[in-house]
């Protein structure tokens, strides 16, 4: 099997399953930085709520899997603390200076080879900043359909027909968009909250949801913890809030519904 390291056992059920594999992982004892063990990440929000909430669960992670050493920047700290006041994840000790850290600027959303190596040692005792890229419309950058009508009509009738006595909660930074399309339908609320924060926390309170793309939509539907119906649009470049990354990550609750 071409590309396949057979002498690596698999990671038992309790061992985050890493993309660099541990043999090659470097490590550097006595190597210290304000007390803590290097190399270090940190990450400077990029975007807004749902990216934010991307890179502090990214930051999570890479620190699980790897053992990494992990520290909130102030930057997030100010943006998600006022958001979640209950935050595990410890500040980066003294005083903060972007001069001190190396900035992993080809972070993207769907490619986090540089992050993974910074965790595994591979780039050196260093300090890192995970930064992220400015991304452009979805139909741009990634060659793909926003969905329409026709998707919410057949999300909203997958409900209906599985569920008799369904009412639907929406919300929106469009507003006008959603009072247009689904004012006339009896069974619909809309959201009042008036920050982005409000309508999340009224829509993970649901049993079950229906997104569109990006990560806002996502962690809506991750929090609420039900189904989670998303349109199945195909994309020219690989996008991580589709069918193909759904699927690659288990996430058996994601229920793909055609968009044509």
């Amino acid at each position: 099997m071409s590309g396949v390291d057979t002498s690596t056992p698999k990671p038992s059920r309790t061992e985050a399953v890493t993309a660099v594999v541990p043999r090659v992982w470097e490590t550097y004892p006595g190597l210290n930085w304000r007390g803590l063990q290097l190399p270090i990440l940190s990450a400077q929000p990029m975007g807004r709520l749902g990216n934010v909430m991307g890179q502090y669960a990214t930051l999570l992670a890479l620190g699980h899997a790897y053992n990494a050493t992990v520290r909130l920047s102030p930057d997030m700290k100010r943006y998600l603390g006022k958001i979640f006041p209950n935050l595990t994840m410890p500040l980066v000790p003294g005083k903060f200076s972007r001069q001190d850290w190396v900035p992993l600027r080809s972070l993207s959303i769907w490619n986090y080879a540089k992050s993974e190596m910074a965790a595994a040692g591979l780039l050196g005792p260093r300090l890192f900043l995970l930064t992220g890229i400015a991304t452009a419309s979805i139909s741009e950058k990634y060659e793909g359909k926003v969905p329409g009508e026709v998707y919410f009509r057949r999300a909203l009738q997958y409900y209906r027909h599985k569920y008799p006595r369904v009412v639907f909660i929406v919300a929106s930074d469009d507003r006008k968009f959603i009072t247009e399309k689904f004012s006339h339908y009896p069974d619909i609320i809309f959201s009042l909250g008036t920050t982005r924060q409000a309508d999340m926390a009224t829509l993970a309170s649901c049993n079950h949801s229906i997104i569109t793309v990006g990560s806002y939509g996502f962690w809506t539907g991750y929090l609420t913890g039900g189904e989670v119906v998303y349109p199945n649009i195909t994309f020219g470049k690989l996008y991580t809030f589709s069918r193909e990354w759904y699927k690659m990550s288990r996430l058996k609750n994601f229920t793909p519904i055609s968009t044509d």
